[in-house]
Protein backbone atom coordinates (compact mmCIF):
# COMPACT_ATOMS: atom_id res chain seq x y z
CA UNK A 1 0.00 0.00 0.00
CA UNK A 2 2.88 2.37 0.81
CA UNK A 3 4.44 1.72 -2.59
CA UNK A 4 1.21 2.64 -4.34
CA UNK A 5 0.82 5.80 -2.26
CA UNK A 6 4.46 6.78 -2.89
CA UNK A 7 4.17 6.10 -6.61
CA UNK A 8 0.97 8.15 -6.79
CA UNK A 9 2.58 11.05 -4.91
CA UNK A 10 5.61 11.01 -7.22
CA UNK A 11 3.41 10.86 -10.30
CA UNK A 12 1.24 13.75 -9.13
CA UNK A 13 4.30 15.80 -8.14
CA UNK A 14 5.90 15.27 -11.54
CA UNK A 15 2.68 16.12 -13.37
CA UNK A 16 2.11 19.25 -11.28
CA UNK A 17 5.70 20.40 -11.71
CA UNK A 18 5.60 19.81 -15.47
CA UNK A 19 2.37 21.77 -15.86
CA UNK A 20 4.13 24.92 -14.65
CA UNK A 21 7.34 24.49 -16.63
CA UNK A 22 8.01 26.65 -19.61
CA UNK A 23 9.77 25.11 -22.61
CA UNK A 24 13.01 26.77 -21.49
CA UNK A 25 12.78 24.94 -18.15
CA UNK A 26 12.72 21.48 -19.65
CA UNK A 27 16.46 20.79 -19.71
CA UNK A 28 16.32 17.30 -21.22
CA UNK A 29 13.91 18.28 -23.98
CA UNK A 30 14.67 19.48 -27.46
CA UNK A 31 12.84 22.29 -29.15
CA UNK A 32 11.40 21.86 -32.59
CA UNK A 33 11.69 25.62 -32.98
CA UNK A 34 13.42 28.25 -30.89
CA UNK A 35 11.44 31.15 -29.43
CA UNK A 36 12.19 34.56 -30.84
CA UNK A 37 14.85 36.48 -28.94
CA UNK A 38 13.12 39.66 -27.73
CA UNK A 39 14.40 42.32 -25.43
CA UNK A 40 11.39 44.60 -25.88
CA UNK A 41 8.28 44.34 -28.02
CA UNK A 42 8.59 45.61 -31.55
CA UNK A 43 5.87 47.64 -33.28
CA UNK A 44 4.94 44.49 -35.23
CA UNK A 45 4.27 42.45 -32.06
CA UNK A 46 0.63 41.79 -31.23
CA UNK A 47 -0.17 41.50 -27.51
CA UNK A 48 -2.00 38.33 -26.46
CA UNK A 49 -3.16 36.64 -23.25
CA UNK A 50 -3.40 32.97 -22.36
CA UNK A 51 -6.95 31.60 -22.18
CA UNK A 52 -5.94 28.00 -21.41
CA UNK A 53 -2.79 25.91 -21.76
CA UNK A 54 -2.19 22.35 -20.72
CA UNK A 55 -1.68 18.72 -21.60
CA UNK A 56 -5.17 17.19 -21.42
CA UNK A 57 -7.65 17.81 -24.21
CA UNK A 58 -10.46 16.03 -25.98
CA UNK A 59 -8.85 17.20 -29.23
CA UNK A 60 -6.41 14.41 -30.03
CA UNK A 61 -5.41 15.44 -33.56
CA UNK A 62 -2.76 17.99 -34.49
CA UNK A 63 -4.64 21.15 -35.48
CA UNK A 64 -4.81 24.95 -35.36
CA UNK A 65 -7.85 27.17 -34.94
CA UNK A 66 -8.68 30.83 -35.44
CA UNK A 67 -11.92 31.53 -33.59
CA UNK A 68 -13.83 34.75 -34.28
CA UNK A 69 -17.31 34.18 -32.85
CA UNK A 70 -19.18 32.61 -29.93
CA UNK A 71 -20.54 29.65 -31.92
CA UNK A 72 -17.06 28.58 -33.07
CA UNK A 73 -15.67 29.12 -29.56
CA UNK A 74 -18.36 27.08 -27.81
CA UNK A 75 -18.00 24.23 -30.35
CA UNK A 76 -14.21 24.17 -29.87
CA UNK A 77 -14.51 24.35 -26.07
CA UNK A 78 -17.04 21.51 -26.02
CA UNK A 79 -14.76 19.30 -28.11
CA UNK A 80 -11.72 20.30 -26.00
CA UNK A 81 -13.46 19.45 -22.68
CA UNK A 82 -15.42 16.39 -23.86
CA UNK A 83 -13.39 14.04 -21.64
CA UNK A 84 -13.66 16.24 -18.53
CA UNK A 85 -16.44 15.68 -16.02
CA UNK A 86 -17.92 17.96 -15.10
CA UNK A 87 -16.84 20.03 -18.07
CA UNK A 88 -15.81 23.56 -17.09
CA UNK A 89 -17.66 26.48 -18.61
CA UNK A 90 -15.98 28.13 -21.56
CA UNK A 91 -14.03 31.24 -20.57
CA UNK A 92 -15.80 34.42 -21.66
CA UNK A 93 -14.35 36.05 -24.77
CA UNK A 94 -15.65 39.38 -26.08
CA UNK A 95 -15.77 38.53 -29.78
CA UNK A 96 -16.78 42.09 -30.65
CA UNK A 97 -13.22 43.06 -29.77
CA UNK A 98 -11.22 39.83 -29.45
CA UNK A 99 -10.49 36.53 -31.15
CA UNK A 100 -8.89 33.25 -30.06
CA UNK A 101 -5.97 31.43 -31.63
CA UNK A 102 -5.46 27.82 -30.53
CA UNK A 103 -2.91 25.11 -31.27
CA UNK A 104 -3.33 21.43 -30.43
CA UNK A 105 -0.30 19.16 -30.77
CA UNK A 106 -2.32 15.94 -30.93
CA UNK A 107 -2.01 12.85 -28.76
CA UNK A 108 1.53 12.09 -27.60
CA UNK A 109 2.78 8.96 -25.86
CA UNK A 110 4.60 10.64 -22.95
CA UNK A 111 4.11 13.72 -20.80
CA UNK A 112 7.42 15.21 -21.95
CA UNK A 113 5.62 17.08 -24.75
CA UNK A 114 4.38 20.66 -24.58
CA UNK A 115 3.26 23.36 -27.00
CA UNK A 116 3.14 27.14 -26.55
CA UNK A 117 2.24 30.16 -28.64
CA UNK A 118 5.40 32.21 -28.18
CA UNK A 119 4.81 35.31 -30.28
CA UNK A 120 2.28 36.90 -32.61
CA UNK A 121 3.36 39.63 -34.99
CA UNK A 122 2.08 41.50 -38.04
CA UNK A 123 4.14 40.78 -41.13
CA UNK A 124 3.42 41.23 -44.84
CA UNK A 125 -0.31 41.80 -44.31
CA UNK A 126 -0.89 38.78 -42.06
CA UNK A 127 -0.64 37.68 -38.43
CA UNK A 128 2.28 35.32 -37.93
CA UNK A 129 1.89 33.02 -34.92
CA UNK A 130 5.17 31.54 -33.67
CA UNK A 131 4.66 28.21 -31.92
CA UNK A 132 7.24 26.43 -29.75
CA UNK A 133 7.01 22.69 -29.30
CA UNK A 134 8.92 20.73 -26.68
CA UNK A 135 9.66 17.15 -27.64
CA UNK A 136 11.20 14.40 -25.48
CA UNK A 137 14.93 14.53 -25.06
CA UNK A 138 17.37 11.65 -25.38
CA UNK A 139 15.65 9.68 -22.59
CA UNK A 140 12.39 9.73 -24.57
CA UNK A 141 10.56 11.67 -21.88
CA UNK A 142 10.71 8.76 -19.44
CA UNK A 143 11.99 11.07 -16.73
CA UNK A 144 8.47 12.52 -16.49
CA UNK A 145 5.92 9.71 -16.92
CA UNK A 146 6.51 6.87 -19.36
CA UNK A 147 3.02 5.45 -18.92
CA UNK A 148 0.89 8.46 -19.79
CA UNK A 149 -0.38 10.09 -22.93
CA UNK A 150 -1.02 13.79 -23.32
CA UNK A 151 -2.67 16.16 -25.76
CA UNK A 152 -0.69 19.43 -25.40
CA UNK A 153 -2.49 22.64 -26.34
CA UNK A 154 -2.35 26.42 -26.00
CA UNK A 155 -5.19 28.92 -26.52
CA UNK A 156 -4.69 32.68 -26.48
CA UNK A 157 -6.89 35.71 -26.99
CA UNK A 158 -5.91 38.86 -28.83
CA UNK A 159 -7.52 41.86 -30.46
CA UNK A 160 -9.93 40.96 -33.27
CA UNK A 161 -8.21 41.16 -36.68
CA UNK A 162 -9.27 40.59 -40.26
CA UNK A 163 -5.72 39.67 -41.30
CA UNK A 164 -5.08 36.09 -42.42
CA UNK A 165 -3.21 33.95 -39.87
CA UNK A 166 -0.05 31.95 -40.60
CA UNK A 167 1.49 29.49 -38.11
CA UNK A 168 5.27 29.11 -37.89
CA UNK A 169 7.06 26.24 -36.20
CA UNK A 170 4.01 24.03 -36.14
Amino acid sequence: MRRIALALMLLLSAAAAFEFLTPADVSSATRKTQPAERKKPSPEDVPFWTVDRGTRSGITRRDTFVIKDDAQWLALWQQHTQDTFPAPAAPHIDFNNEMVIAVFAGERNTTAYAVQIDRIRRSDGKLVVSVVEVNPGPKGGKEFDPSGTVEPYDMVRLAQSSLPVEFQGF
